[in-house]
Parts: structure tokens; C-alpha cells; sequence
């Protein structure tokens, strides 16, 4: 584990200005692997981390016996400082509860768990999908949560799709001209990469559930427009709600309309399952555009009406300029007298 440097500096200045007789709590604990039909004892590498400026860092580390059990003394006991233990198993950091020392409560007891590692079958599954599109002009502003759970007792590593890469756990299936994706937690805006037009990360996911949520933009270039997304798992609970244009002016044929105002309309699956890749499809009616998407139109017809000026204003002048006598009419009659 990498320990940033400036950060360590600020761990240093902190813990030596706590004082020599301070430095008497402990941290204890047992680490169980809970992959096994019932929990057992796990010798693994424990993590002892301190927090500083919002972010833990490494304090300690211990390899916990046989037993699992694991003991950190001599702990700088200090309500200014926030630890956390964790434990490692095949690569994987699961860290625990967060701890204070004090002076009436200088000891303190946690219990780790680690699993197993699984590269397939991938057992993700899709429990909950909100999307929240919002068209504005120019654009579309899309925000999706999922809400992704592990049922199984293993870690899900993923497989790298070839020899030397990464291996991939999740790939997020959103259209593949989107402009920028950002994570509402940083953790997984670090962890996702753009791989082949698409979102990927390898993320390893233990048991139980995590929420992921983002939102991407997409330009609009035409009024009329539809935004579709295959599902990345199988999911039976989704809403997509469309905001700010009105509901008239939308359709989804997948899912059911369940609500609808002015300004916003809301579709949902209400119970139907649908199978990974489905296309979900949101199709749209008449969408504000910029001033730029009508320029070339604006720019043509400039052109003709300052042709059509500058030959109507030169087709003025040259009536201005006949002599009198120079009219189709005396023409033809200064002709007949000259033939008679």
C-alpha cells in the first residue's frame, strides 16, 4: 500500500504532538473468512490505518496468527485521530469499522471478515436502475444509479479479456458518444476507464450491495432525437424519468408511463424482468437546439437576399437610365413608320 508523502508528513507532525504518556491504547481483533459455510479463523496481512485530511493512510501492518487474531499496542491515544483496521486476502483490502482512542475507552476490539476470490461466473446482479435524463439545449444531461449486489459468498475478480490486461468486472454499456462521465464518489471516478467506446473498470466486488451512480452528457444535433441503453445485467426494477419537456413529447414503449406533469414524465418496468442487453429507448419529439445548429440554414438564406437585392436594386437602375423614346412600345412604333 503507497503512502503518500505529504500526507505521512501530517501524520508525523500529529502523532508527535501527542503526548509521550498518551501512547498506551491498543487495537484488537480477529479476521474470519467468510466464504466457507460458516466462519473460520483467517491468517492474513492486517492494515492498521490512521485518517488524515479525509483520507487513511498506513500507520501499522501485522500478519494475524492462526487463530486470526491480530493486536496493535502503543497507540497514540487521541480523540483527533480516526483508525481504521483491514485486512488483505488475495490482493483485496476489506476494511473495517472506524475507531477512537480515548482516554476513558483507550482500548478497542473489531472483528474483520476476507472471502475468496471468484474470476466466473459473473454473479452480479442489477437490483435497482434510475435514470434521470434531462434535455437542455444543445444536449442531454443523463444520470443513472444502479444498485448493484453480490449474492454470492466470493469476491468477484473478473477476467482480463486477453493475456497481460486488466481483468474487467463491470462494463457500463451507455452510448458511446458521450462526452464526459462523471462519479458521484471518487473512488469509482478513479477506477473506471474508457475501453473500445465503452466504460469499463475492474473493480473487485465482495458480497453485498454498493451503489454506483454517474451522469454523462450527450449532444443533440437534429430535434428530432432518441437516447437508447442496453442493460449491462439483468434487472426487473427500472424507472427512467424524463425531465423539463413535456410528456406528450415523449415515448417508451418498453416501459409503462406511471406518472406524468407538465414537465417531466416517468416510465417503469413495474415488475417485468428483463434480460442483460435489452435496449431500453427513450424517443423524443421536438428538442431546443443552439443558435449554431441553424446557422448554415441562417448563412443560405442571407445569400439569396442579398442577391436578390443587389439584382433588383441594378434592375431599378437600368429602368432609371432608358431614354425616353427607348420603351417597347415606341420601339415597335418608331419601326411601323419607318416600313410605311
Amino acid at each position: 500500500m503507497k503512502i503518500r508523502p505529504i500526507l505521512f508528513l501530517a501524520v508525523v507532525s500529529v502523532l508527535s504532538a501527542v503526548p509521550a504518556s498518551a501512547i498506551a491504547g491498543t487495537i484488537e481483533g480477529t479476521v474470519v473468512n467468510t466464504s466457507t459455510g460458516a466462519a473460520v479463523p483467517c491468517q492474513v496481512a492486517v492494515i492498521l490505518q490512521v485518517q488524515v485530511k479525509g483520507e487513511f493512510i498506513l500507520y501499522r501492518d501485522v500478519v494475524c496468527g492462526e487463530d486470526g487474531r491480530f493486536r496493535f499496542d502503543q497507540l497514540p491515544v487521541d480523540d483527533r485521530l480516526v483508525y481504521r483496521a483491514g485486512a488483505t486476502r488475495h490482493g483485496i483490502f476489506y476494511p473495517g469499522r472506524r475507531i477512537r482512542l480515548t482516554d476513558l475507552e483507550p482500548i478497542a476490539r473489531t472483528a474483520l471478515s476476507v472471502c475468496d476470490a471468484a474470476a466466473s461466473p459473473n454473479p452480479l446482479v442489477l437490483k435497482k436502475m434510475d435514470i434521470v435524463i434531462r434535455p437542455e439545449t444543445g444536449l442531454l444531461k443523463v444520470t443513472e444509479s444502479l444498485l448493484l449486489e453480490n449474492p454470492s459468498h466470493t469476491c468477484y475478480v473478473g477476467q482480463a479479456a486477453q493475456p497481460g490486461a486488466d481483468p474487467m468486472t463491470l462494463e457500463l454499456s451507455i452510448p458511446p458518444d458521450f462526452e464526459r462521465t462523471t462519479f458521484a464518489q471518487e473512488f469509482f471516478g478513479r477506477r473506471f476507464t474508457v475501453f473500445s467506446k465503452k466504460v469499463v473498470t475492474s473493480v473487485p466486488w465482495p458480497p453485498g450491495e454498493r451503489e454506483l451512480r454517474y451522469t454523462y452528457v450527450l449532444r443533440t444535433t437534429g430535434q428530432q432525437l432518441s437516447w437508447q441503453r442496453p442493460l449491462d445485467l439483468p434487472c426487473s426494477n427500472v424507472t427512467v424519468r424524463i425531465e423539463g419537456t413535456a410528456p406528450d413529447e415523449v415515448r417508451c414503449e418498453l416501459l409503462s408511463r406511471t406518472a406524468a406533469d407538465e414537465k417531466s414524465a416517468t416510465f417503469a418496468s413495474a415488475g417485468r424482468e428483463f434480460p442483460a442487453g435489452q435496449v431500453l429507448q427513450v424517443e423524443f419529439g421536438r428538442l431546443p437546439l443552439p443558435w449554431m445548429a441553424y446557422g448554415k440554414w441562417v448563412a443560405v438564406a442571407v445569400m439569396f437576399g442579398l442577391i436578390a437585392a443587389v439584382g433588383w436594386r441594378h434592375f431599378r437602375r437600368g429602368r432609371r437610365q432608358l431614354p425616353g423614346d427607348a420603351s417597347p412600345k415606341a420601339q415597335t412604333e418608331k419601326l411601323r413608320k419607318k416600313a410605311a
